[in-house]
């Protein structure tokens, strides 16, 4: 694995795309007096010069790296050209989240340091779930998690598709990327069964969720003007019906 002490990271991918050594030294010290010791270049994206980073978006770049007592995190930092100048919204939106949003440890305008989400992505679990009462108690589980974001009032924009957004970590649901989030209701919930009745492969393991679509939606529409514990449960109970449909 490429680890660099922070300070030996180059200028263009601590302040990419400019690669600002002003910048880039700013940052680096920033994430020290943070805890970090290392950054390391390494995960499924490319970005110009050939660096391995997690993720790449419109606002930041997320890269693995290793805090001072050896634990592995996520860090996300403003990318240069980001339209947005601060990423202290998108923080809170991730304190407010959590358990089911990566735990924040550290927060600045130009970068945040959080766990690292290193689970099954939801979607990737859902193409092995044999049986419709395995994709429903999946299903359940994503969208107990889907609502906790509407308690809380954080709209996850991305969650209409769960790929990429969406893992199972120790048993538990934890969603990724608040880029775009918001601190307001939206029926998370809504978004997440849209996922699961019109894109998600459950549909595979258990045909019987088209036969109950309509029904979910009713109750969804119930749920959204009032998102109570008893309006979510009426939704899992009409997904359950597809286990004999």
């Amino acid at each position: 694995m490429r680890c660099y002490p922070v300070h030996d990271i180059p200028a263009d991918v601590l302040d990419y795309p400019r690669g600002s050594r002003e910048r880039a030294s700013a940052i680096a010290s920033a994430l020290e007096e943070a805890g970090v010791r290392e950054v390391c270049l390494e995960g499924p994206t490319t970005i110009p010069g050939g660096y391995r980073v997690l993720g790449r978006g419109h606002a930041a770049v997320v890269f693995l790296a290793v805090l001072g007592d050896g634990r592995r995190v996520a860090v996300k930092v403003r990318r240069a050209d980001s339209k947005r100048d601060s990423l202290m919204l998108e923080c809170g939106a991730l304190r407010a989240a959590w358990p089911v949003a990566p735990r924040v440890y550290r927060c600045t305008d130009e970068f945040i340091v959080m766990d690292l989400v290193e689970g099954a992505p939801v979607a990737e679990v859902a193409r092995s779930v044999r049986g419709c009462g395995e994709a429903i108690a999946l299903a359940a589980k994503v969208a107990e998690a889907a609502r906790w974001l509407d308690r809380v009032g954080v709209c996850h924009e991305e969650l209409s598709d769960l790929r990429g957004h969406a893992f199972i970590e120790g048993g538990a649901i934890k969603f990724i990327d608040f880029e775009s989030a918001s601190m307001r209701y939206c029926c998370v919930v809504c978004k997440v069964l849209s996922w699961v009745l019109h894109r998600s492969p459950l549909l595979k393991a258990c045909p019987g969720l088209v036969s109950v679509e309509g029904a979910v939606r009713e109750a969804l529409r119930a749920y959204k003007r009032r998102p109570g514990r008893e309006e979510f449960l009426a939704v899992i109970r009409v997904l359950a019906w597809a286990i004999n449909g």
